[in-house]
């Protein structure tokens, strides 16, 4: 959703503002507050301490299914225990700390050996990343979850039935779109994930964490799109448009479907004379 692989006119966020504008008449603002690598802990944090200011009508949440649920496992502002979601006390950065940082960020805009020690650096955290990121995902659609795939799917639904306490206090909505994974879209680059995790077809469902997105919807209020559906419709007609190849993030015809079938679910659900939070 931070769309730094598209032009700003090509992005999903002022795709959809245009589109709703089309569609109402009506001057609206979507604000783009996604950052990469963000997860539902995160966002919950922005929005609490930065995104309310800004008096939303809606806070729409694109979710990605492969790294947002391994992302609230690691438990930056919220831990999770005994069920119980909470909120980890406020720290404030030491000066000693604060010196060192504008330290790096001085060598790191100034020296070029630097630069290249944190390339070599990130490399090989990207290389680990993605192994562990494969594999989180191989859990995430295997019909049987481990302990540690509930406890994260529990903790995500906490954070969320937070979001949505947060939200309504300020008289805002929570809607959350989901953001499907390249290998449910793709039957070659399913293939090949199966392959590599040495996994079958039969040991998998592949729409497992849609299903459970839906779930915890149905529990919490919170209306639920998916774009699972319409991807593989697009895909089918015409591969390899909708992602970027060796990447995996959205082309701009992805943004594209994106934007329209979110503007449609969302004019739907006003259609029924309901607010975004409950399906119809």
């Amino acid at each position: 959703m931070e769309a730094n692989q598209v032009k700003f006119e090509d992005a999903f966020a002022s795709l959809l503002e245009r589109q709703v504008e089309g569609v109402t008449g009506r001057s609206i603002e979507v604000i783009n507050a996604s950052v990469s690598g963000w997860g539902t802990d995160d966002e919950l944090m922005y929005l609490m301490r930065e995104g309310l200011r800004y008096r939303p009508d809606l806070v729409l949440v694109g979710m990605t299914l492969h790294n947002d649920v391994q992302d609230n496992q690691d438990e930056e502002f919220h831990v999770f225990t005994d069920g119980r979601l909470q909120e980890k006390p406020r720290s404030e950065i030491s000066i000693g700390d604060f010196a060192f940082l504008q330290m790096k960020e001085f060598l790191a805009s100034h020296s070029h050996l630097y630069q290249v020690l944190l390339r070599v650096k990130r490399f090989s955290w990207v290389q680990q990343e993605g192994n562990r990121l494969s594999s989180h995902v191989a859990s995430l659609i295997k019909r049987q979850s481990t302990p540690e795939v509930v406890q994260a799917w529990d903790m995500t639904q906490h954070l969320f039935r937070k979001m949505k306490v947060e939200s309504l206090k300020q008289g805002a909505n929570v809607a959350v779109f989901l953001i499907p994974l390249w290998i449910q879209v793709s039957e070659e680059r399913l293939q090949g994930f199966l392959s590599e995790h040495q996994l079958s077809i039969e040991q998998i469902a592949i729409d497992q964490p849609q299903s459970r997105m839906k779930a915890i919807g149905q529990e919490e209020q919170i209306a639920i799109i998916d774009l699972l559906h319409d991807f593989q419709r697009a895909e089918k007609e015409d591969p390899r448009k909708l992602y970027l190849l060796d990447d995996g993030h959205w082309t701009a015809e992805g943004h594209r479907l994106a934007a329209s079938v979110v503007k449609e679910r969302l004019s739907h659900l006003a259609s029924c004379g309901k607010t975004p939070s409950v399906s119809c």
